[in-house]
């Protein structure tokens, strides 16, 4: 009986580990801008005017804070270099608000060298979640959002990178936690029984 529960506990934490092992949490540095600046983040393209981006509290997704940039005639870049892992799967996640849908406007983001969206001339609206499933070729990978916006503003927040965990240990999770539950429930049936 000893036994049967080492072998378990031994079974169940090398399951536990292995489903485990490819979840991460979020790799993006102030995502939320929460810490008032762009710490953690680069800014280049047509950055020459500061009054056409920046973080404030007027329009935040969740928490205080929101960035928003409405650079006129090119975009502004607003980007992140982090650890990746070559053929792993990340999400990347963000919500984004267009204030009036002024025209001409330009959003783009992209994982990498991986365009995941190029838009221009789009219509106002609120807040939006854009939920992007991307591989990545490289240790290092560069998230970058692009923003036009020549009469208004475009505000972002709550961006995140996270891996997405492999079917294979989602599974073989899901298994281990059955096996205990079923061996627990064997224990209880023959401690009922004797």
């Amino acid at each position: 009986m000893l036994r049967q529960i080492r072998l378990m506990a031994i079974v169940f934490a090398a399951i536990a580990s292995l489903g485990m092992s490819t979840v991460h949490g979020d790799l993006i540095t102030n995502g939320g801008f929460e810490t008032g600046d762009f710490s953690g983040w680069t800014l280049s393209g047509n950055t020459s005017d500061p009054t056409t981006y920046g973080i404030d509290s007027s329009f935040p997704y969740a928490g205080t804070y929101n960035a928003y940039f409405g650079p006129q005639n090119s975009q502004a870049f607003l980007s992140q270099t982090i650890a990746t892992i070559p053929g792993q799967t990340y999400e990347l996640d963000f919500f984004l608000k267009n204030e009036d849908g002024a025209s001409p406007n330009h959003f783009s983001v992209s994982f990498g060298s991986t365009t995941l969206y190029d838009a221009t001339s789009l219509p106002a609206f609120d807040y939006q979640e854009y939920v992007y499933d991307v591989t990545a070729t490289s240790t290092t990978t560069v998230v970058t959002l692009g923003f036009q916006n020549d009469f208004s503003y475009f505000d972002i927040d709550n961006v995140s990178v996270s891996s997405v965990p492999e079917p294979a240990s989602i599974i073989c999770f899901a298994i281990g936690v059955i096996l205990l539950a079923c061996h627990a429930r064997r224990h209880q049936l023959s401690r009922r029984n004797t």
